[in-house]
C-alpha cells in the first residue's frame, strides 16, 4: 500500500504551528497522505535513515486508489472488489490556503473563514 495513505476522508485541515494550512474537502470520500518527505527522496533512499529533513510536507490527495493486493506474489495483483475500473472520471475537490485553521470541517463548496 501506499505510505501513509488514509482513505474515506471527506475533508482534511492541515496547518503549520503558525496556524497557516491548506483546507482540502469534498462532497465524494478521497484518499490523501502527508508525509514529511517527497516521493523522489523516498524513493531513492536504501533504508529510512537515508532521508535528510526537509522543510516542508508533501500532501498527495487521490480521488481513486486501487489497492489490497492478492494471497501471493505470483497471482492476481488485486482483488477484484479493489479494483478501480478503467473509465473516465469526473471529481470535484476544494483547496482552500488559511492563515488560521476553520473552527468547523469546511464544505466542499463552502467559502472558508480567514482564507487568503
Amino acid at each position: 500500500s501506499e505510505c501513509g495513505h488514509r482513505g474515506g476522508t471527506t475533508w482534511l485541515v492541515l496547518s503549520a504551528p503558525g496556524g497557516r494550512g491548506l483546507a482540502v474537502s469534498s462532497e465524494e470520500p478521497f484518499g490523501w497522505s502527508a508525509l514529511p518527505h517527497g516521493a523522489q527522496a523516498i524513493d531513492a533512499a536504501a533504508h529510512p535513515s537515508d532521508l535528510e529533513p526537509e522543510a516542508h510536507a508533501t500532501l498527495c490527495v487521490d480521488h481513486r486508489m486501487m489497492g489490497v493486493g492478492g494471497d501471493i506474489g505470483w497471482g492476481r495483483s488485486v482483488w477484484p472488489e479493489y479494483l478501480v475500473p478503467d473509465g473516465a472520471y469526473t471529481w470535484r475537490t476544494t483547496l482552500r490556503p488559511f492563515k488560521q485553521p476553520p473552527a468547523t470541517p469546511p464544505a466542499a463548496a463552502a467559502p472558508i473563514a480567514g482564507a487568503e
